[in-house]
């Protein structure tokens, strides 16, 4: 506690007390307290205490003054501009005083209190600095205010990707050196192609020049033969060869006019001093990166220098450049610099590398006078979107977060407004979204409009409607204090708010639909700055529930952000099918009809050697196919959709659909045309259309019946037979590990079992483990050996 006096002759007296900051985290230095006092001095009989001022620390203010005086009543007490309370006149004691408390809320940096009168007079100012008491100053507040900053930019650099030719460099002063790398490495593939273009379609001019020549070659004659002639006397002679130029005098040689290309024009020569210029910063930069040598992340750094610095010498030496003479540095208006392939966005790039860019005044950049939990959220956000950027092999859409206005970078980060990232994987097509502040509006919800912190929205392949995962930005702990010190809880209130929006999202489409299936949102994390080891949180109940009920909390702070990224990581990354199994209360609609696809059969018998021309030529003319009678009506066989007839020592096979079945005796299916000998009483005939020719992974010749599934053949004859295992597969749970172990990277073989009482068995070999499955099992379960092993078991067995 500090208590600090104040006073002047004439204006009065101030005292203000400091009060302890009970749920203060950062006990570190801060250095000493910056205090500027005008207008009231210290007093000599001042108690000396703590002078540094942070979040939630009460003020205790107490300013008398007499009536008699040259300020004019009432007195107001402003804190950062803002009306805290006015003076009260007290008769008994001719006074006027201004008192009471005041306490600075969320507000982090520079702070001034002041006291004016009526007038607007000074009276008393102090400008200070307010810490934050639920972060380290110098290690996390510090650091958040700069990854921002640093975030925002590397963002903005690489929307410049789509929209740098709307973009302009500041209009003067030049770009730092981590500015100007960044805007290269986002840049640089662009540059290489403006100089593709350039050196394809190079500026060149016509230019003529004397050339001395025989005569007889002299298509047309220089202007100055004359004056050549007076200075070369030898080529007149008095022979009868040459030009008569005088009586009795013939030239045999003389100055003749030729045209030539060059390409030494004041456009090459720019771009080729352009260059010159960013291989000599690449220098400086890789002597820069060099200096911490040993750090893998530098050594990164200075082979991709490395790399830019030997494209752009094979440029320079290549034509046009390398034919171009030293540039003149002068004004100079070429319309081909501003309009010409390839120079006009060349210059455009110069122009920010040299001189850096404008980005828009946004309240983003005004950092040092900020509601702290207003920024946390800011950097929550961006962080979150950088460590999504992070992911390899995406493409990033930043039109709702930065827009070229004016010709200038708005960064449209606001609270209340809502501002999304998109992400799209270019392999497999996935889009991931991530939303600040994004409002689910009555409409949707029943109940009133919802409006999360943050909301991550998430495509899975196959699956029309999206997964929603939502992460709350807290800036506070919980409100009692920790026993042993050491427990930072999250409030109770924050995750309770966690659990109202699971519920209340319901519909994150504009589709009609009954409550489980609308609902998609899968839970939600807080984010908070827990001050302690990341280690130390894994421990904590919040943490733990995260895979109980996929709500809790996770540490989130710079240089705490292991935790959050390996939880995103392992989001993303999940099978669709993991997001049904694992989460409660989860609308198994789509998993269901997941499932079902993998449960349509394929019938798979086969044309035998014998009379196997006839066969052909009767199932393809008759659009007919029998199997013998088979007795059990639960057979697989009289539910198959289509049939694939493998044709015996071959790879071929005919894939036809069935449009019905009915049961005949070998005498009524003789007569319907078939000419060879039958060897059963009865068949089952299916009458089939929509017949087209596929190729088998092998050689196929069942006994009796084998079955693939429709979902599975599919995908196999949509690889072009290069996934064989798909063709193998008969049941929704055969498929479920297949994706597992595919998505892992887990080598595996299949083929059907060999028991013919079951069709659904099928053996995965993965090194040497032989892994079955069947529809005879339990759900998602599978024979290892002597026991049944769920999926969870079976993949912590064969993957490494």
């Amino acid at each position: 506690m500090g208590r600090h006096l104040f006073d002047k002759e004439g204006c009065g007296s101030l005292e203000l007390v400091f009060g302890s900051s009970f749920k203060q985290v950062f006990r570190g230095k801060v250095g000493a307290a910056r205090w500027r006092i005008e207008g009231l001095t210290r007093a000599s009989e001042t108690q000396d205490g703590d002078e540094h001022l942070f979040e939630y620390q009460p003020v205790d203010y107490s300013y008398t003054i007499g009536s008699d005086t040259s300020l004019v009543a009432p007195f107001r007490l402003l804190i950062n501009d803002r009306l805290e309370k006015e003076s009260s006149f007290r008769k008994s004691e001719g006074v006027h005083i201004l008192a009471g408390r005041f306490v600075i809320k969320d507000s982090v940096g520079s702070t001034e209190v002041r006291i004016v009168d009526s007038r607007g007079q000074l009276v008393f100012r102090l400008e200070t600095e307010v810490y934050p008491q639920k972060m380290d100053f110098a290690s996390d507040y510090k650091a958040m205010l700069a990854e921002i900053t640093a975030i925002v930019h590397n963002l903005t650099y690489d929307a410049l990707k789509d929209t740098y030719r709307m973009t302009r460099a500041r209009v003067a002063g030049h770009s730092t050196q981590l500015e100007w790398w960044a805007i290269l490495d986002e840049l640089f593939e662009k540059l290489l192609l403006n100089l593709a273009a350039i050196s394809k379609q190079s500026k060149h001019d016509i230019r003529y020049s004397d050339k001395v020549t025989s005569i007889e070659q002299v298509t047309k004659a220089s202007k100055g033969n004359l004056e050549w002639l007076k200075r070369n006397g030898q080529h007149v002679t008095s022979g009868a060869r040459g030009l008569q130029v005088m009586p009795g005098r013939r030239a045999t040689r003389a100055l003749a006019v030729k045209k030539y290309v060059t390409y030494d024009t004041y456009e090459n020569r720019f771009v080729a001093w352009a260059i010159k210029g960013t291989l000599a910063r690449l220098r400086s930069y890789k002597r820069v990166l060099e200096s911490f040598a040993g750090h893998e992340r530098f050594n990164q750094l200075t082979d991709r220098v490395t790399f830019y610095q030997g494209r752009l010498q094979s440029i320079l030496h290549a034509h046009p450049f390398s034919e171009v003479s030293q540039f003149e540095e002068r004004s100079h208006f070429s319309t081909t610099m501003t309009r010409g392939a390839g120079y006009r966005d060349f210059l455009v790039i110069h122009l920010l590398l040299t001189r850096g860019l404008e980005l828009w005044d946004n309240d983003l950049f005004r950092v040092s006078q900020k509601d702290v939990s207003t920024l946390y959220e800011y950097w929550c956000f961006l962080k979150l979107v950088q460590l999504l950027k992070e992911e390899s092999n995406q493409d990033i859409d930043l039109r709702d977060l930065i827009k070229v206005v004016a010709g200038r970078a708005k960064v449209t980060l606001k609270e209340g407004r809502e501002s999304g990232v998109h992400f799209t994987d270019r392999t497999s097509g996935k889009r991931v979204s991530v939303f600040y502040n994004k409002n689910f509006t009555k409409a949707t919800t029943y109940t009133f409009d919802q409006r999360p912190d943050i909301s991550l929205r998430f495509q899975k392949s196959g699956l029309e409607q999206p997964f929603w995962m939502l992460f709350d930005a807290k800036y506070r702990f919980e409100e009692r204090q920790p026993i042993d010190g050491t427990s930072y809880d999250v409030p109770n209130d924050a995750i309770g708010q966690l659990h109202r929006y699971r519920d209340a999202i319901l519909h994150t489409e504009p589709k009609p639909g009954t409550y489980r299936r609308a609902l998609k949102n899968l839970g939600g994390i807080i984010l908070y700055p827990f001050p302690l080891e990341e280690a130390d949180f894994t421990k904590t109940p919040y943490f733990k529930s995260i895979e109980e009920v996929n709500i809790g909390a996770l540490p989130f702070l710079p240089g705490k952000t292991r935790l959050v990224k390996e939880y995103l990581t392992d989001l993303l990354a999940k099978q669709p099918m993991v997001h049904f199994e694992e989460y409660i209360e989860m609308d198994r609609t789509t998993y269901e009809d997941q499932r079902k696809r993998w449960s349509d059969w394929v019938a798979i018998g086969v044309i035998p050697k014998g009379h196997q021309n006839e066969r052909i030529a009767y199932l393809e003319g008759k659009r007919s196919v029998h199997f013998p009678f088979v007795r059990d009506n639960n057979s697989r066989l009289y539910s198959a959709k289509e049939l694939l007839m493998c044709i015996a020592g071959t790879r071929d096979a005919i894939l036809c659909r069935t449009t019905g079945w009915e049961v005949l005796t070998s005498d009524e299916l003789k007569a319907t045309g078939t000419t060879w000998p039958h060897s059963h009483d009865h068949y089952v005939v299916f009458s089939v259309d929509e017949l087209r020719k596929v190729r088998t992974p092998k050689p196929e010749a069942p006994v009796r019946f084998r079955y693939s599934t429709h979902e599975g053949l599919n995908r196999y004859l949509s690889s072009r037979g290069e996934d064989a295992a798909l063709f193998y597969l008969t049941s929704p749970d055969a498929a479920r590990l297949y994706e597992q172990l595919k998505s892992r990277g887990v080598p595996i073989n299949c083929d059907w079992g060999q028991d013919e009482r079951d069709p659904s068995l099928m053996r995965f070999a993965v090194r040497d483990i032989t892994i079955y499955s069947s529809e005879r099992f339990a759900p998602l379960h599978y024979q290892v050996g002597d026991r049944q092993m769920s999926l969870r078991e079976v993949l912590g067995l064969v993957v490494v």
